[in-house]
């Protein structure tokens, strides 16, 4: 599961997204008659399933947070403008801290990992000072100061 929010950098979203997408159809091929390993999909942190992209690309997710059900294998924030910005419903900050017991993985692309240090799921450190994030931090200033961690992000 790949959670974007509005302004989300695409590449961020469709990067990790094709490849998990290209390994499902790889075992799929190597494994006739298996299920696909990964069922892709797009999950919003907005109020509707449509978003636009920060590069102005119209995406529309497969569900909005609301209409998440069930355990997650694998979920993905991936970062963009809402949330280096400080912008994001906190009904979805308050929906990630409730579904952490449901999910087995979670990570993230670039500043999508300060929303998951808002949601508690993880703490974010720049690579050039250390700065860790937590709720009751400028999490912008330390985003532009540092970005993001040295094995995620150029």
């Amino acid at each position: 599961m790949f959670v974007a929010g509005p302004g989300v950098e695409i590449l961020d979203l469709v990067g990790p997204l094709q490849v998990f997408a290209r390994a499902s159809e790889m075992h799929t091929r190597e494994n006739p008659g298996s299920p696909p390993i990964y069922s892709v999909e797009v999950v919003t942190i907005s109020s509707s399933r449509s978003l636009i992209a920060n590069c102005g690309l119209r995406i529309t997710a497969d569900r909005t947070f609301r209409e998440v059900r069930g355990k997650i294998d694998t979920l993905l924030v991936a970062g963009g403008d809402a949330i280096e910005q400080n912008e994001i419903n906190p009904e979805a900050v308050r929906w990630l801290k409730r579904i952490s017991p449901r999910i087995r993985r979670v990570g993230s692309v670039c500043t999508g990992a300060m929303l998951l240090a808002r949601s508690r799921l993880a703490r974010w450190s720049s690579r050039h000072d250390s700065l860790e994030l937590v709720s009751d931090l400028d999490q912008t200033r330390a985003a532009r100061a540092g970005r993001c961690r040295s094995n995620i992000c150029p």
